[in-house]
C-alpha cells in the first residue's frame, strides 16, 4: 500500500515497521509539518475572555527574529487542573528559520470579550487539527455540494448541541447541518433534507 501525506513536512515518529500487519484505522505514525506551524501556550481565564476573534501576535525565536501568527484556537475549557486555558497560533515557517518543538516568545493583544456566533455542533467538523463550518458550495446545473470554511471555536454546549464560531462565519451565512458529527464533508453531493454517501470516522459509527 502507498501512503501519502496531506502536505510536505518529515515523519516525526512511527508505530509500525515495514512488513507488520496492521488493522484499518491503526495509528501508522505522527506526522509533523515544517512549513506551518502551531504556537501553543496557557494563559488565564481573564486572558483567555479578553482574546478576539482572528488575533494577531508576534513570535520571537531565539535570535529575536520576528515572526507573525494568528490565532487557530481558543480552547473553551481548562487545561486539566491548571486554571488555565490553552491558546494556539499559526505562522508560516516556508523559510525554514523555526523548528518544531524549539522554544519561542510570544506577544499580542487581549481585551473586553466581544460578541460570538453559535452555531449547531453537526455543521463543524474537525480536520487535520483545524475546524471547518459546512457551507453550501455554488451549484453547478442541479448537482449540489458541500463546501467548507475554516474557522476559530470557542465555548461548545454539547447537551443543547451548539458551538461558538469566534472567526470565520458571519450572521446570516447559510450552513449545511447533517443530522450527525462528520456527517458531510466538503466535496460531497448533497440535497435538501438527505445526505448522499456518508462519511463517517471510527468514533462516530
Amino acid at each position: 500500500a502507498r501512503l501519502e501525506a496531506p502536505a510536505g513536512g518529515v515523519v516525526s515518529h512511527l508505530a509500525a515497521e515495514v512488513g507488520q500487519v496492521v488493522a484499518p484505522g491503526q495509528v501508522l505514525g505522527r506526522f509533523t509539518r515544517q512549513d506551518r506551524l502551531l504556537v501553543k501556550l496557557l494563559v488565564s481565564a481573564e486572558v483567555r475572555r479578553g482574546v478576539a476573534p482572528a488575533t494577531s501576535a508576534t513570535v520571537l525565536d531565539g535570535l529575536e527574529r520576528r515572526h507573525p501568527a494568528s490565532l487557530v484556537h481558543a480552547a473553551p475549557v481548562q487545561a486539566g487542573d491548571t486554571g488555565q486555558f490553552e491558546l494556539e497560533f499559526e505562522l508560516d515557517n516556508a523559510a525554514g528559520q523555526l523548528l518544531a518543538g524549539e522554544p519561542v516568545r510570544i506577544r499580542f493583544e487581549h481585551g473586553a470579550a466581544r460578541p460570538r456566533l453559535r452555531v449547531p455542533r453537526c455543521a463543524v467538523y474537525e480536520e487535520y487539527g483545524l475546524w471547518r463550518a459546512l457551507t453550501p458550495a455554488p451549484a453547478q446545473g442541479d448537482e449540489q455540494r458541500a463546501g467548507s470554511v475554516p474557522v476559530v471555536l470557542g465555548e461548545s454546549d454539547p447537551q443543547r448541541g451548539w458551538v461558538e464560531v469566534l472567526s470565520g462565519l458571519s450572521a446570516g451565512d447559510q450552513l449545511l447541518v447533517p443530522e450527525r458529527v462528520a456527517q458531510v464533508r466538503e466535496g460531497q453531493r448533497v440535497r435538501l433534507g438527505e445526505v448522499g454517501t456518508p462519511w463517517l470516522p471510527p468514533y462516530a459509527r
